[in-house]
């Protein structure tokens, strides 16, 4: 009868949905699978470039310590050779004023010998 064919064809109809209906639902339970893990692999690429950026951090603090270091040698550095000139100019004065005063004892000894000649 009509009402059987009409049935039959409502039954069939129902299970192409429910097939179809299926068939996106595991679509989707893929799509979402494949999400998560896009998602965990982007939060450890996230992760691991946050550890590479503490690293670098850290590194440039190492090296702006290090430059502040050489900084602080090479002043210190700077002050040592300062410091040796200056002693090399009052050896300088000083080996002067002694060879003036010994060249003023030759010459007075010189005048004595010649007063007791």
């Amino acid at each position: 009868t009509t009402a059987e064919l009409s049935a039959a064809n409502d039954r069939k109809e129902c299970e192409q949905l429910r097939q179809e209906a299926n068939t996106r639902k595991q679509k989707f339970l893929l799509l979402q699978n494949s999400f998560k893990l896009e998602r965990k692999e982007l939060e450890k690429s996230l992760e691991s470039v946050r550890e590479g950026q503490a690293e670098l951090q850290e590194r440039c603090q190492l090296a702006e310590g290090a430059n502040e270091e050489a900084q602080l040698e090479v002043a210190r550095s700077v002050g040592l050779m300062e410091e040796a000139n200056q002693a090399e100019q009052a050896a300088r004065q000083s080996e002067a004023q002694v060879q003036a005063r010994l060249d003023a004892l030759h010459q007075q000894h010189s005048e004595t010998l010649t007063q007791l000649a």
